[in-house]
C-alpha cells in the first residue's frame, strides 16, 4: 500500500518527472536555493498550449452547446460545480477539477461521458486532454487507433484509423493518473472494452483513444531495475510507489535519490543546483558516453566518481566484458577459492556441457583458476557489462589535460568518411520541418561541369519557408513541398555526379534528418509528390548519407556530451550567435513568422539561416579535424592505451 506522507499530495506530473526532482521540489533545504526559471523557450510553449487548449475549448463548446468551468472561481468551487456537471450527467465537462483522493491532485481538461454504469451513476466519464502537439510520436509501422474528432468526441463514435507512432508516454501517464482518481471517485466505467481508456485531443484536432492497460513501453522497474514492456498504468503505479518511498525516507532524514545527470535535466528547474553537486563530486554522470544504466551498475559497487571510475582495474574490466553473458564470475571465484589450486586449469569449474564460459575466459586470457583469482573481487561484484572498459578509458580522457579524443585501445584508426563532393545537411524544425540546410565542399582540383555545375557550388544553400524580406510573402509554403525540393535536388546531385565521375556524400549529425523525413511522410500521406518511405531508407543507408554522429561516438572524448555544440569547439568552430541553440531556434522562427514588425521577422530569419549555416559548417569543422588528427596533420589522436594511470 501507497503511503503519501500527511499534507502531500502529486500531480499528474509526479509520475514522469525524474525521482530527485520531485524529492527536491519537497526537501525544506532546497527552499533557499535558486530555482532555473522556465526557459522562453518553455514559456512560449506553455503560452501556446494555454492557446490552443482555450481554442479546443470553444470549438467544443459550439459543437455540443456546453460552457466550460468557469477558471476565475476558486478551486474548491470547480471541484463543487465539476461534480455537479457529471452528476447531472453533462456530456462534456470542460476545465473542471477533481477533489484530491488518495494523495493525487488533478485537472483533467475535459471528462466525457460515456453511457456505461459506474459504481456511483448510470453513466461513467473517460478523461481527455487538450496538447498543442502530435498525439503519436516516432516512426512505428502505421496501426489502427481508435480516433475521434471535435465534432464526434466520444468513445463510441471513433473509428479505427491508421496511424504511424505510439501515444506520447508522458501524456498517457498523466491519462492513467487522471483514471486513478475517477476509479476511486467511483466514475470510471464498470464494463467497457478496453476497460480503461482515455484520449488526447492533439494540435490537430483529432480525439485519439489509447488503452491505458496496454503494454506499449519498455520501462524499467525504480527498484529492481528489470525492464520490460509495461501499460501506462503499470508504469504510473511503479513511479507512484517509489516516489512517494522517496519522499517518506528523505523526510524520515534517510534521502535514498541523488543527482543523476541525463537528458532530461536540460528542462529541469533544479539543473543548477544538481549540476554544480555533481560537478563538486566529479560524478562520473557527466562523462560522455557513460550510460544512465552503466552509472546505476558502477554505483552499486560504490564507484560514483570520475577518478575511482578511471582507477578500476582494467584487466578485470576487460574479463568481465568478455565473459558477460557466458558466465557469472562472482560464483565461479568464490568456488575456485574454496575447491581448486591455482595450477588447476579454469575449465575444471564447468560441466561438459558448458563450453561458453571457458571459451570466453580464454578470449579474455584466462586459463587457470590463479589468473580467475588475481582478479578484483570487488569489481567483480558489478557482474555483467558490456562498455565497462570504455567507461574507465572515458573516465581517463575526461581527466587528461590534452582535452582531446583518443581511439579505443581496441582501435587503431578510424576512417572517416570522404568524397569528391561534400554536403553537410542539418534540419530545422518547430512543429514541423520548416528549413533544411546545406553547406556544399568540393574536394578535388576538378570543375564541375554540365547538369552538375547548375546543381553544385561551394558554399551555403538552404530550402525553407522563411521570408528574409520581412514580408511573409512565403510563409503559405508547407513542409512537404520544401521537403520535395531538397529531396529532388538530393537525388539530381547523386545522378549527375555518377554520371560525371564524382563521388558525392551527404552529411548528417544524428538520427534526427532521417526521422523527420518519416514524420513528414506520415504527416502527408496523400501526397504524390513525396517520396516512399522506402525510398527514404535506401538512400539513408546508402553511401551517399553518412551520419557523422555514428563516427564522433567511435571516438573516446573528454565532454560531457557528444553533441554537436560540445564538439565542434573542441575543433577551433564557434557559433556566430552567442545564443546559438534549438531551443533559441523556436523562438526565432516562431517570431520570424508571427511578429508584427516586419524588421524583427526579417532580422528573425536571418538569424535562423546564419544559425542553420553554421551548423552544417560544424559537421564540416569537425570532419575535417577529426581526418587531421587521424593523420597527425597539426595534431595526433593517440590510442586510449597510452594515457598512463
Amino acid at each position: 500500500m501507497v503511503v503519501v506522507p500527511a499534507g502531500q499530495s502529486g500531480d499528474g506530473r509526479f509520475t514522469h518527472d525524474c525521482p530527485h526532482r520531485v524529492v527536491n521540489d519537497r526537501d525544506a533545504k532546497y527552499d533557499v536555493l535558486d530555482r532555473v526559471p522556465p526557459s522562453p523557450l518553455v514559456q512560449m510553449l506553455m503560452d501556446k498550449g494555454r492557446e490552443h487548449e482555450d481554442a479546443v475549448f470553444a470549438e467544443l463548446e459550439i459543437a455540443h452547446d456546453v460552457v466550460r468551468v468557469s477558471s476565475m472561481i476558486g478551486l474548491e468551487d470547480r471541484v463543487s460545480e465539476t461534480d455537479a456537471r457529471m452528476r447531472r450527467g453533462e456530456p462534456i465537462v470542460l476545465g473542471g477539477a477533481l477533489p484530491d483522493i488518495d494523495g493525487r491532485t488533478g485537472r483533467p481538461d475535459v471528462l466525457i461521458r460515456v453511457n456505461q454504469p459506474s459504481s456511483v451513476s448510470k453513466w461513467s466519464y473517460l478523461p481527455c486532454d487538450v496538447k498543442s502537439h502530435d498525439a503519436l510520436e516516432g516512426t512505428s509501422k502505421p496501426r489502427d487507433w481508435m480516433v475521434g474528432s471535435i465534432d464526434a468526441p466520444f468513445h463510441g463514435d471513433a473509428m479505427p484509423t491508421a496511424l504511424a507512432g505510439k501515444p506520447v508516454k508522458n501524456d498517457s501517464l498523466q491519462l492513467a493518473h487522471y483514471w486513478r482518481m475517477l476509479e476511486s471517485l467511483g466514475w470510471t466505467p464498470s464494463s467497457v472494452t478496453p476497460v480503461a481508456v482515455a484520449a488526447i485531443i492533439d494540435k490537430n484536432r483529432r480525439v485519439v483513444w489509447r488503452d491505458l492497460g496496454e503494454a506499449l513501453w519498455k520501462h524499467e522497474d525504480p527498484r529492481s531495475g528489470v525492464a520490460t514492456d509495461r501499460s501506462a498504468l503499470q508504469i504510473l503505479d511503479l513511479e507512484w510507489e517509489f516516489r512517494w518511498s522517496a519522499v517518506s525516507s528523505m523526510l524520515a532524514g534517510q534521502p535514498c535519490t541523488e543527482p543523476l545527470w541525463h537528458t532530461a535535466c536540460g528542462s529541469c528547474d533544479w539543473k543548477d543546483v544538481c549540476h554544480e553537486e555533481l560537478d563538486k563530486k566529479k560524478h562520473v554522470s557527466l562523462i560522455a558516453g557513460v550510460t544512465r544504466d552503466t552509472t546505476k551498475r558502477l554505483a552499486s559497487i560504490g564507484v560514483t566518481t570520475i577518478d575511482q571510475l578511471a582507477a578500476l582495474d582494467l584487466e578485470t574490466a576487460k574479463v568481465i566484458v568478455a565473459t558477460h553473458t557466458a558466465c557469472e564470475l562472482g560464483e565461479l571465484v568464490e568456488r575456485a577459492r574454496v575447491e581448486f589450486a591455482p595450477s588447476d586449469p579454469v575449465g575444471v569449474l564447468f560441466s561438459a556441457r558448458q563450453t561458453k564460459g571457458p571459451k570466453a575466459l580464454a578470449s579474455a586470457g584466462i586459463s587457470t583458476v590463479g589468473q580467475l583469482l588475481a582478479l578484483d573481487a570487488d569489481l567483480l561484484r558489478i557482474k555483467s557489462s558490456t562498455d565497462l572498459v570504455r567507461s574507465i578509458d572515458a573516465a581517463r580522457v575526461r581527466s587528461h589535460p590534452s582535452g582531446l579524443p583518443f581511439l579505443p585501445r581496441s582501435t587503431s584508426s578510424i576512417s572517416i568518411p570522404r568524397a569528391d563532393i561534400e554536403i553537410d545537411v542539418d534540419m530545422e524544425n518547430s512543429d514541423d520541418v520548416y528549413l533544411w540546410g546545406t553547406y556544399t565542399s568540393i574536394r578535388t582540383d576538378r570543375v564541375p561541369r554540365g547538369d552538375l555545375a547548375t546543381l553544385v557550388s561551394p558554399g551555403y544553400r538552404p530550402f525553407h519557408i522563411l521570408d528574409p524580406s520581412g514580408r511573409g510573402e512565403t510563409s503559405s509554403r508547407t513542409e512537404a513541398e520544401v521537403f520535395v525540393e531538397f529531396w529532388n535536388w538530393m537525388q539530381a546531385v547523386v545522378t549527375a555526379a555518377s554520371s560525371s565521375g564524382w563521388s558525392v556524400r551527404f552529411y548528417c549529425y544524428t538520427r534526427a534528418e532521417y526521422q523527420k523525413m518519416c514524420e513528414i511522410i506520415a504527416r502527408w500521406p496523400n501526397d504524390p509528390s513525396l517520396p516512399t518511405l522506402e525510398e527514404i531508407d535506401a538512400f539513408v543507408a546508402s553511401d551517399h548519407w553518412v551520419d557523422l554522429k555514428n563516427t564522433v561516438e567511435e571516438f573516446i572524448w573528454p565532454t560531457e556530451t557528444m553533441s554537436l555544440k560540445a564538439i565542434a569547439p573542441l575543433a577551433g568552430f564557434a557559433w556566430r550567435a552567442e545564443d546559438a541553440g534549438g531551443d533559441n531556434s523556436m523562438l526565432w522562427y516562431e517570431r520570424s513568422m508571427t511578429d508584427p514588425d516586419p524588421n524583427v521577422r526579417r532580422a528573425m530569419a536571418t538569424k535562423l539561416l546564419d544559425y542553420n549555416e553554421d551548423d552544417v559548417r560544424a559537421t564540416l569543422v569537425v570532419r575535417n579535424w577529426l581526418d587531421d588528427g587521424l593523420a597527425s596533420r597539426g595534431f595526433t589522436i593517440r590510442n586510449v592505451s597510452e594515457i598512463e594511470v
